[in-house]
Parts: structure tokens; C-alpha cells; sequence
């Protein structure tokens, strides 16, 4: 990397739009339990340090969530460039490695329990102690998520709600649809980091990233991912298939990839400012992965929180097709 000048004064928390977040209840709630688990983690959010814990929701027999409104079509895993942490050798040597797995027929698939899938989540909440500020609905199936409105949604893998009522948002996963372990984490860390990470912007500053994302669709480090997510959302407004983007990026972001990494913080907010708001060059995939890292950090150090109280915003992901 080239020597930069960092801004020091240039932080996150200098926006000038300082939206307020409001902590409301649904007046309506249709799942039984669902205040009690958004006043568990209302009281995770006033003891972070203490609490880091996930809440799990638990649907009763025949009562299901609202379905999550945009379809996430593509996966982490499907994509053959360079992913967050490797070099060229590295991508190189994993590229041979899972073609030969695959020769060897090695790829089996192995649905992820419901306690397996629990264990997993708090794992992940001790590297991302800001995500137990989620709540968790974990089910074998999308119709146990949904019942019959989750029909065609069979490729789905997991979704992410958020809006009024739902600060800062629910993360579904129905856990027989995902591959295997590696793969739920994927699932976990697009809707997580992505997702969520980009509500830990400011409004003003979460339309900056995708138009930045949009408008680097031609620059060649930036063409595999594109190329992928046009190929899913060719009916779908920039906007969404730029969002798509940064989350597809986040789905193998790990918490080696940043927490012992030199300037992360600085790193990600010098990629943001040149790219984002300035706008003085396109986005490269190295300031992608800069900014990713610095969501990724964030909610592990707990220096990021969610930004934007956006209206219903419901999203998928699914399964390879």
C-alpha cells in the first residue's frame, strides 16, 4: 500500500446526520414471545459489555414471521475471485484446491442443526459482540419460517428485517437449506456484516457507498462481482444490486481478516473519503474490502452501532440454483 495521509478528525461519529434511533415496540406483534425478546435485547444494548449473549425467537405451532421483500440471489461461495484476506497466490491456491475437492466428490452436503446452528451464532456474536443486538429465528425450513407464504422461496438461505419496530433487525436463517457449517456462516456474515453493517452508517452516508459501488460496475476489479449480480437482479434498481455487492463481499469476510490488521479503522475511512465523498477516483476492489473490514471491525470493538432507522427493509438470500 502507498503512504496516506490519514485525517484523524474524519470519523464516523463527525456525520452531520446523527439520525435518532428510536427503541419502539410493534403495537401489533403476532409472535408470541416477540416483546420479550426485543426487551432482552433492549437489555443487551444497555450492557453490551456484559451481555453478548444472542436472543433466539421462538415461533408457537402454526404462527410466522412477515417474508423479507428483496431476494438475495447470489452467494460468497459461488464467487471465483479474490475474496477479503488473500493475495493472488492465495486465490490461486484455493481455486485448485476446491476444483480438486469437487473432482473428488469431497463437497457433501450436511444440513446444519438447529443447536448447531445456536452454537454458531454465539460464536459469532463473541468475534461481533454488536450483533447480539440482532434477534435470531432459526428454523428447518422456510415454511416453518413462514408457513405458506414461504412457498417459491425454497432456494432461500437467510434473510434480514429491519424497519420501525424491529430496531435494528431480525436475521432469519432455515437451517436445512444451508450446505453445511461454512456455509450457515456465509449466510450469517451477508446478512450481519452486509445487511446490518450498512445501517451503521448514517442515511447520508449509506447512499454514498452504494453510488460509489454503482459506479465502479466497469472498473476491472470490480467486474466479477457485477457481473454476478446483474446476472441475478436485472429487474432491480442500481441501488439494491449495488447493496448486493457489499454484502455478497461481506458473506467470507473472517475475524482474522481484520482484528490483528494494522490501521483497519484508517484504512477502510481513507478508502471511504476518496471514493465515497469525495469522489476523486473509482472504487477498486482493494478500497471494497478496506471498507468491509472497517464494518467488520467496528462490530467486533464495538465502535459501530446502528446509523439509520430505515423504513420496512426486508431481504434474502439464497441457496446456489
Amino acid at each position: 500500500m502507498n503512504d496516506r495521509t490519514i485525517d484523524p478528525e474524519i470519523t464516523f461519529d463527525d456525520q452531520a446526520d446523527t439520525t435518532e434511533i428510536l427503541h419502539k415496540k410493534p403495537a401489533d406483534a403476532q409472535v408470541p414471545g416477540y416483546e420479550d425478546a426485543l426487551n432482552k435485547q433492549d437489555a443487551a444494548e444497555g450492557s453490551a459489555d456484559l451481555v453478548e449473549e444472542p436472543v433466539f425467537l421462538e415461533l408457537e405451532e402454526g404462527q410466522y414471521l412477515d417474508i423479507p421483500l428483496f431476494i438475495t440471489k447470489t452467494t460468497a461461495r459461488q464467487f471465483p475471485g479474490r475474496r477479503p484476506g488473500e493475495s493472488l497466490n492465495d486465490t490461486l491456491t484455493r481455486l485448485a484446491r476446491e476444483h480438486q475437492e469437487k473432482s473428488n466428490d469431497r463437497l457433501q452436503r450436511m444440513a446444519v442443526t438447529i443447536p448447531e446452528a445456536r452454537a454458531l451464532v454465539a460464536a459469532f456474536c463473541r468475534s461481533y459482540p454488536v450483533a447480539t443486538r440482532l434477534t435470531y429465528c432459526l428454523r428447518d425450513t422456510v415454511e416453518e419460517l413462514y408457513g405458506d407464504r414461504g412457498k417459491g422461496l425454497d432456494k432461500m438461505r437467510g434473510g434480514y428485517t429491519t424497519g420501525p419496530g424491529l430496531h435494528p433487525g431480525r436475521c432469519d436463517i432455515p437451517c436445512g437449506a444451508v450446505r453445511d457449517a461454512g456455509d450457515f456462516m456465509t449466510s450469517l456474515r451477508h446478512e450481519v456484516i452486509g445487511r446490518f453493517g450498512l445501517n451503521t452508517f448514517t442515511s447520508d452516508w449509506k447512499r454514498a457507498l452504494p453510488k460509489s459501488i454503482s459506479a465502479a460496475w466497469q472498473e476491472p476489479s470490480m467486474c466479477g462481482l457485477w457481473t454476478q449480480v446483474n446476472a441475478d437482479y436485472a429487474d432491480q434498481l442500481e441501488s439494491l444490486k449495488a447493496e448486493e455487492v457489499f454484502a455478497f463481499y461481506c458473506g467470507d469476510i473472517e475475524p482474522g481478516h481484520h482484528i490483528n490488521r494494522k490501521d483497519v479503522h484508517e484504512r477502510g475511512a481513507w478508502s471511504f473519503r476518496e471514493t465515497c465523498i469525495e469522489r476523486t477516483r473509482s472504487m477498486r476492489l482493494d478500497d471494497l474490502e478496506n471498507i468491509a473490514l472497517m464494518v467488520a471491525q467496528g462490530l467486533h470493538d464495538r465502535t459501530r452501532t446502528q446509523r439509520t432507522s430505515p423504513g420496512l427493509n426486508r431481504q434474502f438470500r439464497l441457496r446456489e440454483r
